[in-house]
């Protein structure tokens, strides 16, 4: 899982679909100082970072992968100085999940182990 952080403007947002706490935006386009469109797709946006996250916000916008796929937008930090980051850890949540699917599958190959020699 990677951090990174891109300075710039949402031009444009994608469709979106409601996620637990927030949505979750098939893609957004961020400008950058330089003038370049980088283009985020499948981007999770939480309820306490969504009221700065609308179009034509401008500042820094700090993301996270989550998986290799979907990103989430942990942070945002306008140019005014105004700052919003979400008070969950997605990632303990994410590692815990991945541990109570993993004792079940090292079970499985356990027993599965024991029947083929």
């Amino acid at each position: 899982m990677g951090l990174f952080s891109i300075h710039g403007k949402i031009i444009a947002i994608g469709q979106s679909s409601i996620w637990n706490d927030g949505q979750i935006y098939q893609w957004i386009e961020i400008e950058d100082t330089n003038g370049q469109r980088i283009n985020v797709s499948k981007v999770v946006v939480e309820n306490e970072v969504m009221s700065l996250a609308g179009m034509g916000a401008t500042g820094e916008f700090f993301f996270e992968k989550l998986n290799r796929s979907t990103k989430r937008i942990f942070g945002i930090k306008w140019t005014t100085g105004e700052a919003a980051f979400a008070n969950r850890n997605v990632r303990a949540r994410i590692g815990l999940q991945f541990i109570l699917m993993g004792f079940p599958l090292l079970l499985l190959g356990t027993v599965l182990d024991f029947y083929t020699e």
